[in-house]
Protein backbone atom coordinates (compact mmCIF):
# COMPACT_ATOMS: atom_id res chain seq x y z
CA UNK A 1 0.00 0.00 0.00
CA UNK A 2 2.69 2.43 1.04
CA UNK A 3 4.37 1.73 -2.54
CA UNK A 4 1.10 2.35 -4.26
CA UNK A 5 0.81 6.00 -1.88
CA UNK A 6 4.28 6.77 -2.48
CA UNK A 7 4.07 6.19 -6.86
CA UNK A 8 0.93 8.21 -6.38
CA UNK A 9 2.23 11.75 -4.56
CA UNK A 10 5.46 11.39 -6.94
CA UNK A 11 3.61 11.48 -9.75
CA UNK A 12 1.45 14.49 -8.65
CA UNK A 13 4.82 16.14 -7.78
CA UNK A 14 5.66 16.18 -11.33
CA UNK A 15 2.25 17.31 -12.14
CA UNK A 16 1.15 14.65 -14.05
CA UNK A 17 -2.22 13.91 -12.79
CA UNK A 18 -4.92 16.95 -11.89
CA UNK A 19 -5.64 17.81 -8.44
CA UNK A 20 -9.30 16.58 -8.63
CA UNK A 21 -8.30 12.87 -10.50
CA UNK A 22 -4.97 12.90 -7.83
CA UNK A 23 -8.05 13.32 -5.20
CA UNK A 24 -10.82 10.35 -6.41
CA UNK A 25 -7.02 7.96 -6.62
CA UNK A 26 -6.14 8.89 -2.99
CA UNK A 27 -9.98 8.05 -2.27
CA UNK A 28 -10.17 4.79 -3.48
CA UNK A 29 -6.75 3.88 -2.11
CA UNK A 30 -8.13 5.19 1.33
CA UNK A 31 -10.90 2.49 0.54
CA UNK A 32 -8.13 -0.61 -0.01
CA UNK A 33 -6.49 0.20 3.39
CA UNK A 34 -10.21 0.62 5.40
CA UNK A 35 -11.64 -2.62 3.85
CA UNK A 36 -8.64 -4.97 2.16
CA UNK A 37 -11.69 -7.89 0.93
CA UNK A 38 -12.36 -5.04 -2.03
CA UNK A 39 -9.01 -5.06 -3.16
CA UNK A 40 -9.99 -8.62 -4.23
CA UNK A 41 -12.64 -10.62 -5.34
CA UNK A 42 -13.50 -13.71 -3.67
CA UNK A 43 -16.05 -16.06 -4.35
CA UNK A 44 -19.81 -15.71 -3.22
CA UNK A 45 -19.51 -18.26 -0.57
CA UNK A 46 -16.48 -16.80 0.82
CA UNK A 47 -18.03 -13.83 2.88
CA UNK A 48 -16.41 -13.32 6.41
CA UNK A 49 -13.19 -12.72 7.43
CA UNK A 50 -11.97 -16.23 8.45
CA UNK A 51 -13.60 -17.94 5.45
CA UNK A 52 -10.99 -15.33 3.40
CA UNK A 53 -8.08 -16.23 5.64
CA UNK A 54 -9.22 -20.39 4.80
CA UNK A 55 -9.09 -19.45 1.54
CA UNK A 56 -5.98 -17.80 0.99
CA UNK A 57 -3.92 -20.59 3.09
CA UNK A 58 -5.29 -22.95 1.09
CA UNK A 59 -4.22 -21.56 -1.99
CA UNK A 60 -7.59 -20.33 -2.85
CA UNK A 61 -9.42 -23.83 -3.14
CA UNK A 62 -13.17 -22.39 -2.58
CA UNK A 63 -14.46 -26.08 -1.58
CA UNK A 64 -11.13 -26.86 0.77
CA UNK A 65 -11.46 -23.56 2.44
CA UNK A 66 -15.53 -24.32 3.41
CA UNK A 67 -14.15 -27.78 4.50
CA UNK A 68 -12.35 -26.25 7.07
CA UNK A 69 -14.63 -23.36 7.98
CA UNK A 70 -17.18 -26.18 8.70
CA UNK A 71 -14.68 -28.68 10.58
CA UNK A 72 -13.89 -25.80 12.50
CA UNK A 73 -17.45 -23.96 13.54
CA UNK A 74 -18.35 -28.04 14.26
CA UNK A 75 -15.41 -29.24 16.72
CA UNK A 76 -15.27 -25.63 18.37
CA UNK A 77 -16.76 -25.67 21.79
CA UNK A 78 -16.78 -22.29 24.01
CA UNK A 79 -13.65 -21.24 25.34
CA UNK A 80 -11.24 -23.35 22.73
CA UNK A 81 -8.69 -20.93 22.67
CA UNK A 82 -7.25 -21.82 26.28
CA UNK A 83 -7.64 -25.19 26.30
CA UNK A 84 -5.37 -27.55 25.20
CA UNK A 85 -7.85 -30.41 24.73
CA UNK A 86 -10.27 -28.36 23.29
CA UNK A 87 -7.44 -27.24 20.96
CA UNK A 88 -6.58 -31.06 20.65
CA UNK A 89 -10.35 -31.61 19.16
CA UNK A 90 -10.22 -28.80 16.66
CA UNK A 91 -6.56 -29.98 15.02
CA UNK A 92 -7.69 -33.12 14.56
CA UNK A 93 -11.28 -32.14 12.74
CA UNK A 94 -8.97 -30.11 10.69
CA UNK A 95 -6.33 -33.17 10.13
CA UNK A 96 -9.92 -35.17 8.99
CA UNK A 97 -10.55 -32.61 6.23
CA UNK A 98 -7.37 -31.23 4.59
CA UNK A 99 -4.17 -33.55 3.46
CA UNK A 100 -1.34 -32.09 5.91
CA UNK A 101 0.81 -32.10 2.83
CA UNK A 102 -1.08 -29.20 1.36
CA UNK A 103 -1.56 -27.21 4.80
CA UNK A 104 -0.87 -27.97 8.13
CA UNK A 105 -3.26 -28.44 10.74
CA UNK A 106 -1.01 -26.46 13.71
CA UNK A 107 -1.36 -23.45 10.87
CA UNK A 108 -5.05 -23.65 9.91
CA UNK A 109 -5.70 -23.69 13.89
CA UNK A 110 -3.21 -20.88 13.99
CA UNK A 111 -4.84 -18.90 11.67
CA UNK A 112 -8.54 -19.66 13.22
CA UNK A 113 -7.15 -18.39 16.50
CA UNK A 114 -6.34 -14.80 15.14
CA UNK A 115 -10.64 -14.81 14.16
CA UNK A 116 -13.35 -14.09 16.81
CA UNK A 117 -15.49 -15.42 14.34
CA UNK A 118 -14.58 -19.08 15.40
Amino acid sequence: MSALLDALVQRRREQSLEYHEYLKQIAKLAKLVADPASSRSYPPAINTSGRRAMYELVAEDENSALTLDDAIRRSAQDGWRVSRFKLRRIELAIAEVIDPEIVSPTDVLEVAKHHSEY
